[in-house]
């Protein structure tokens, strides 16, 4: 397995395997959830990342974002779920967090093995956020 660079031609490979991992892992990961902000983000140098490759396919990927450049960084990291528990996790954040001073990140409180990972790393837990949603129960009717 190689570590290597994101570049723009990896933006849709990423993409593809969000899309066609399970429910649970998509909901745990804090990539923007549509393509175009991803690639905006990536065009216009507001995000750097990681990706890890089993021969040509994508396996993983690590990236910090932000709106400006004094912000803190905001991290994002998928591995697919048959590729997990192989170090690769370890591997992406080793990589990602070289010369950061200050880096934050968003998990959900029962995914007990990212949480382990990223203590490991030095991460603390500042907050504890509640997720709510509205959903309209009224038809279309058209």
């Amino acid at each position: 397995m190689i570590i290597r660079k994101l570049k723009l031609k990896d933006i849709l490979g990423v993409y593809s395997m969000y899309k066609n991992s399970s429910e649970e892992l998509r909901r745990a990961f804090t990539l923007s959830r549509n393509l175009r902000n991803f690639l905006l983000r990536f065009i216009f140098r507001r995000m750097k990342g990681f990706v890890c490759l089993n021969k040509k396919e994508i396996v993983g990927v690590v990236f910090l974002h932000y709106l400006r450049a004094k912000d803190d960084k905001t991290l994002g990291i998928m591995v697919k779920e048959n590729y997990q528990g192989r170090g690769i996790g370890k591997k992406l954040m080793s990589t990602i967090l070289k010369n950061q001073n200050k880096v934050r990140l968003d998990v959900c409180e029962d995914n007990k093995k990212a949480i382990k990972l990223y203590k490991d790393f030095g991460f603390k837990e500042v907050f504890r956020a509640i997720e709510m949603v509205r959903e309209s129960k009224m038809k279309n009717k058209n």
